[in-house]
């Protein structure tokens, strides 16, 4: 029994540009020259209760292994 092959992403699916509904941000740590890349996603407002009001829900923040691709510079 062998193992099975890895499948490697096609030229055509490696992201390139901007991700809808997020940002790229850094967060610097207790060293200024080391940041850390992160995707802020937003989420839709939740309603509180049958007929309550739209509540914003928080940003989350995921880390993101997307490399350069992603930059916004």
């Amino acid at each position: 029994m062998s193992a099975p092959k890895a499948k490697l992403p096609s030229t055509g699916s490696i992201t390139v540009g901007p991700i809808p509904g997020s940002e790229k941000c850094y967060v610097v740590g207790s060293r200024p020259d080391i940041r850390v890349p992160f995707r802020r996603v937003r989420q839709a407002p939740s309603r509180r209760g049958p007929n309550g009001p739209l509540v914003r829900n928080p940003d989350v923040l995921l880390y993101d292994t997307s490399g350069p691709y992603t930059d916004p510079e």
